[in-house]
């Protein structure tokens, strides 16, 4: 009887095992800090030995990219429900009124992904691991945002003299930074959008 019941670490095919510890691991990170992630307590937690982990993750830096990898995919996922279609908005600023509801949802239904997040930005300035991860996830971010802005500046919706790729670290620093430095009301962070949407649109849109 023993023979036929395998333990659950064993059933679980090779990317459910990797996806397991690096939600164990973001788990951790959210509750106790880049201090208190430590690869034996990941293993610990999800019923493996240190060996096995470090077969799907060698070093604790690629743990670290892989939680970051995790992260990733969060924001992908879970994002904002679509704003209803209204004809009389411009699409690339219906695009960048979504940017901001997806930011805004994920901050207050997905709490623990801003957590983790904080906890990156905060350990990058002196962890070079960290460090290139999150600026990997921060440029994918901004040269989407990048991209928006080049194509709502050509189609006329934003201003004409807009530098895109300058008004990309800006729109992306601010909805950031309000958020993980100053951790608003929602009422100021729609003003913080709204703010930055006027900053962009042309004289015409603003009418």
């Amino acid at each position: 009887m023993d023979n036929e019941r395998q333990p659950a670490r064993q059933r679980l095919k090779a990317d459910e095992r990797r996806r397991q510890i690096m939600e164990t691991a973001f788990d951790m990170l959210a509750d106790k800090g880049f201090e208190g992630l430590r690869t034996r307590d990941v293993a610990e937690r999800a019923g493996i030995n240190s060996a096995t982990l470090h077969h799907y993750f060698p070093t604790k830096e690629a743990l670290i990219e892989g939680i970051a990898a995790h992260v990733e995919q969060l924001y992908m996922r879970d994002r904002a429900p679509e704003r209803d279609a209204d004809e009389t908005t411009p699409t690339a600023l219906g695009r960048l009124r979504q940017e901001f509801a997806d930011v805004a949802y994920i901050w207050r239904e997905h709490p623990r992904t801003w957590a983790v997040s904080r906890e990156f930005m905060l350990r990058a300035p002196r962890d070079p691991a960290v460090a290139k991860v999150i600026g990997q996830l921060n440029e994918r971010w901004r040269a989407g945002v990048e991209r928006l802005l080049a194509e709502g500046r050509d189609a006329g919706v934003f201003r004409a003299d807009l530098d895109p790729a300058a008004a990309a670290v800006a729109v992306v620093g601010a909805l950031w930074g309000s958020i993980m430095l100053t951790q608003p009301t929602r009422a100021q962070f729609d003003a913080v959008c709204h703010e930055i949407e006027t900053w962009l649109l042309g004289e015409e849109q603003q009418r």
